[in-house]
This record gives structure tokens, sequence and C-alpha cells, in this order.
């Protein structure tokens, strides 16, 4: 699949340079045993270094997406990133999530029609390199997956189309892998028993969008790790429940694989670019993303039970007030936790008096008393989706803003007043005239059981 040869890349660019150190020794918790990678083989071994029979029945490694794994903190068992080989596409359906089936279904009546395309403009076909040539510029995940699929359901016709060329029976010896012809790269876990056949349980996977590079909470039953998305060349860092259940996006294209868990088992501790994704310049940035109970922290805005709100660093952003001399500053007084982390699309009122402010990491929208630092959320937060759309006040004390209808689910056009509440203007609209007001994101993890 194309996206092995992207994160190959992603992880050059985090170790600067081509060649790296690989990782081949993991000590357990309390140092009594260690899993040591072997001739590509996971094996135990003990503290005073005793060879075990290799683990995972002696499957390979050598197809991770990157070999590292990280031991539970009872020391049971590990967890690690793995590429799965399935056969058919109805397989790896029931891995996946449910998005991704939906877009490379939803590609697939252009797959022969691109593909011919993309055979029919090549000067010469006596240099053509293999499949990953004919691939397009754009979606090439989506295309290469869309091609297995049709491989599978039109066999006829994509070996038609690839006879035209020189090496068209070498390239769809490509298509028919061995081991099987989809690729899942899929986030599990390793329980160790008194087998070393014990299979691991999946927890999260991903075609388009690959997880990888998981780390344990050394306290919670919780896990972070990095998902890439497709047509992006740097991940998001999630954290999830172990038990796959619930996740929760905590930094998106952060500039660094080097991320840890804190000493509480809580706090997650990262770099990221200051400026666009790929500057040199970076800031550390450290989150707490596990409630005391070791449940994850909800979403930004979504109040908890003791009052706090979501994930969020530790620096607390502020709204500052500038004299109209411009001698003196003074600072909103909001309550810790009240306003988004990102301060950069906000609004005054026409009077002076509020300031409305959108986070485009989020669609939710928040009104701010200037002179008492009462934060209203009048907008909640929803899954998945960003806002592409700034505020506007339609007076002192009105406000119209991008969200999703409550019925409909799909952007539209709303206003608010203090007095008043909120309601939609663009009931009467064509739904297309706001579908780009907010965006909405492709889903981080699957959540499905493994069969």
């Amino acid at each position: 699949m194309k996206f092995l040869t992207r994160c190959a890349c992603l992880l050059v660019v985090f170790s600067l340079s081509g060649c790296y150190p690989e990782e081949r020794i993991w000590w357990s918790p309390k140092g009594d045993r260690a899993i040591v990678a072997v001739n590509e083989q996971l094996h135990l071994v003990t503290k005073e270094g005793g060879l075990g029979e290799p683990l995972l029945g002696g499957a390979p490694i050598k197809d991770w997406l990157f070999k590292t794994l990280d031991w539970l903190p009872d020391g049971t068992g590990f967890v690690c990133s793995r590429r799965r080989h399935v056969r058919t596409w109805a397989e790896a359906q029931k891995l996946i999530p449910a998005k991704e089936s939906e877009r490379i279904e939803a590609w697939l009546p252009m797959v022969l029609p691109t593909l011919e395309f993309q055979i029919a403009r090549v000067k010469d076909p006596g240099n053509l390199t293999g499949l990953q040539a004919l691939i397009p510029g754009h979606d090439k995940e989506v295309f290469d997956a869309g091609l297995r699929v049709l491989y599978e359901r039109q066999r006829a016709d994509v070996e038609k189309a690839f006879r035209k060329l020189p090496q068209g029976e070498e390239i769809l010896g490509q298509l028919a892998d061995p081991q099987g012809n989809f690729s899942v790269i899929e986030l599990c876990i390793v329980r160790l028993g008194p087998s070393t056949n014990e299979s691991p349980v999946g927890i999260a996977w991903g075609m388009l969008d690959p997880v990888f590079m998981p780390k344990v909470s050394p306290k919670h039953d919780a896990i972070a790790f990095l998902q890439l998305h497709e047509n992006s060349d740097a991940p998001d860092l999630i954290v999830m429940s172990l038990d796959g259940k619930t996740s929760l996006v905590i930094a998106q294209q952060i500039s660094s694989a080097g991320f840890q868990w804190m000493r509480d088992g809580r706090t997650l501790v990262f770099t990221n670019s200051l400026g666009q994704s790929g500057d040199s310049l970076h800031s550390i940035q450290q989150i707490t993303v596990l409630q005391e109970s070791g449940a994850l922290m909800r979403p930004a805005y979504d109040k908890m039970p003791d009052g706090s709100v979501g994930s969020r660093p530790k620096l607390e952003p502020l709204l500052h007030l500038i004299a109209a001399d411009g001698q003196s500053l003074s600072t909103i007084p909001t309550v810790p936790g009240d306003l988004p982390m990102d301060l950069g699309y906000m609004v005054v009122s026409p009077d002076g008096k509020r300031v409305a402010v959108v986070e485009e990491a989020t669609d939710a929208v928040a009104v701010v008393e200037i002179g008492t630092g009462k934060t209203e959320i009048i907008a909640e937060p929803h899954p998945n989706w960003n806002c592409e759309t700034v505020p506007a006040w339609k007076s002192a004390t009105e406000l119209t803003f991008a969200a999703l209808d409550d019925k409909t689910h799909a952007p539209c056009w709303m206003l608010w007043s203090a007095a008043g509440g909120k309601h939609s203007l663009s009931t009467k609209w064509p739904v297309a005239a706001t579908q780009d007001w907010l965006k909405e994101r492709k889903s981080s993890t699957a959540t499905k059981a493994n069969p």
C-alpha cells in the first residue's frame, strides 16, 4: 500500500536522517524479563539472558509498520501495531472504520476509467517502474484500495487494462499477493500466557489512515498512538481506552514521534511546530488527557462532574483588553478552561461589550462578556467537525455563526442573542448553500470489535 511509503518517509523526517537506530529490546516494567527482536522475530528473554521460544507463533515482524512495542503496566503483555494481511475485501471491511469502507466503495466507479487514462498517458511503456507509477497524484490510498477491490470483483476488466503494457503480467502479480490482497494496519494487545502462540487482540485499525507507535499509560488502562491521515505528512496524536471503546484526538499534525507519558500516567508531552507544519521552530506541549479515575478527558467545552473541561495544554489562553490610549493592558477575567485554545478567530461586538470566539479545530462557538469574563458556549462542539466560518455580529446583542442544525445535523446559519437564544436563519436555503461553512474530519479510529 502506498501509505507504507508515506509512513517510511515520515519516519525519516522524524529521525532527521535516512539512517536511525532501531528498537530491539523492551524490558518489562519490573525488569524481570524482556522482549527482544532476534532475526526478525520476538522472543521473551529472562533477566539472566535466557532466550525463549519465538512469540506470536514465530511470526516475523519485518513487515510491521514501525518496529516498536510497549509493555502493559502490569507486565502481563504488550501492545504493538502490525500489518495484517487479509485475502478478501469482505474481511477487510470487518476491520476498518465504516468511513474508510464507504470512501473506497464510492471510488469504485472511477477506478477503471482512471486506470485506463493513466495507462493511455504513459509516454514510454518500456520504462514503467510498476503499479505505483500508475496511481494518480491525489487520493492515492483510496485508488490503490479500490483497484484491489475491483480486481476481486471485475478481474477480467482489470487484466485487460494492464495487458496493454509490456509489464502487464508483472504488475498484475503485484495485485495477487499470496499473503493477502488487502493490508490493514492494526493496533493490538498481546497477552503473554503459557503459550508463545497467543493471538493478538485488535483494538484499532486503518487502511487509509494507519495507526502506529503505541505507548501505554504507566498507571491507567489507556494508550496513546499516532494516526496518519490520507494526504497528510504529519500524524495526529490520539489517546484511547485500552478496550478500544473510547478515543480522543489530542493534537493534530504533531511534529515529532517522540511523544511520551509523564509519570502521573495522565499527561502526555510532545512537540509541535510553532507555525505551519514542517517549520523548524517547535514548542513543547503538555496535555492532561486522562481524568483522575483514568477515564479519558471529554472533548473541549464538555463539562465534567468536577466542573473541568476537555483535554488542553496547561498553559491557558487569555483575552486581554488594551486601553484606548494604548498605555495599559488588562486581562479579561475568564474562568480557566472556559476559552478555546485557539484565540485566532474572534470578533468584537459593535458596542465593545462582548467577544465571539470560534476555534478552527472544532465547531464550538463561545461568547465572552468583556467586563465580567463570563463565557457562554452557544454552540456545543461535535466530534470530527471543524469550523470554516468566522462569526458576524448582526447588532450589539445578536450574533450570527455557522453551526450544525439540531434536526438535520447539516451546516446552517444560526442567529443568537442573550435574550432570545438561537435559531436557524437558513432553514429554507438549499442544503448546498452552507455545506462548506463547516467541515467534517475523518473519524480518528475504528471502534469495531475484532472479529
